[in-house]
């Protein structure tokens, strides 16, 4: 996505959201112009929502991003334009990964459709947390499904499950 300029921020944001609600009050809000403009402050609203998750995102302030994404996903549903829906969705999940919270047992779905950036964003955490909790073998599987890619990174992940899974088998054993 492009991402706008450093002009946007959460007061900017506001003004459209004011703006809307003046549109959507007034009396000729039916009128052509006024459904084209309504249809560009949405786009508006959920592009800067977008962008300033990002922000906060990359500051660390997950919570503030979550926000913004869910914002984002909010005027989505009322847009025809749904660019953001997923990227949306599978940015939380992964500010969720670095929360080191739980991620949404049906996030998966959404997060197969997102563009490849993004999706091996999440199952590269995803897969990081599995192996703090000693999931090796659904590790191991999430690394041979979901990544086309024989980078030394992912390789070594691979490795390492496969010990790990000798190492517990060699003591059930003993």
């Amino acid at each position: 996505f492009k991402l706008i300029s450093n002009e946007i921020s959460k007061a900017t944001l506001n003004e459209f959201i004011k703006n809307l609600d003046f549109i959507n009050q007034s009396k000729f809000k039916d009128s052509e112009i006024l459904v084209e403009l309504k249809a560009t402050h949405f786009q508006k609203i959920i592009e800067y929502n977008f962008e300033l998750g990002v922000r906060a995102e990359k500051k660390l302030y997950f919570n503030d991003a979550k926000k913004h994404y869910n914002d984002c996903i909010s005027y989505v549903s009322n847009s025809k334009d749904n660019k953001f829906l997923i990227p949306s969705q599978t940015r939380i999940e992964i500010c969720s990964l670095k929360q080191n919270m739980a991620v949404n047992p049906n996030c998966f779905e959404v997060v197969d459709k997102a563009r490849k950036s993004l999706r091996e964003d999440f199952y590269f955490r995803y897969v990081l947390k599995l192996l703090k909790n000693n999931d090796f073998e659904y590790a191991e599987d999430i690394l041979a499904s979901k990544f086309n890619s024989s980078k030394k990174e992912l390789k070594a992940l691979k490795d390492f499950c496969f010990t790990k899974k000798q190492e517990i088998a060699k003591k059930d054993i003993e």
